[in-house]
């Protein structure tokens, strides 16, 4: 193949492949950075918030325990009804907050 031909295949090669395709696929990564960095904000806010509401789960777990040895106390203290009254609200608040569909008012 001579110098003639070889510049021949290229010129066609180039016209197919254009050198603007190569700006407009720079253009389409920048503007899906964005969405992406959008995209790890919002899975950022879901972990903390599912870190939340474990954490919210275990408390309200280790209020029931609580709540569940102080009611099987026989002869319970003027202290122990007072402890009685607050563990239930703390627990009941929780609830209310990880259950709310279950707490509305018809």
């Amino acid at each position: 193949m001579s110098v003639f031909g070889i510049l021949l295949v290229v010129n066609i090669l180039l016209c197919f492949f254009p050198a603007s395709e190569k700006d407009n696929s720079d253009l389409g990564i920048a503007t899906v950075s964005p969405a992406m960095n959008g995209f790890s904000q919002l899975q950022a806010a879901k972990d903390y918030h599912d870190e939340d509401l474990k954490e919210m789960r275990l408390k309200a777990v280790a209020l029931k325990h609580d709540l569940d040895s102080l009611i099987a106390i026989e002869h319970k203290t003027y202290d122990d009804s007072l402890k009685i009254k607050k563990k239930h609200r703390q627990v009941q608040i929780i609830v209310n907050n990880l259950y709310p569909k279950n707490n509305e008012k018809n």
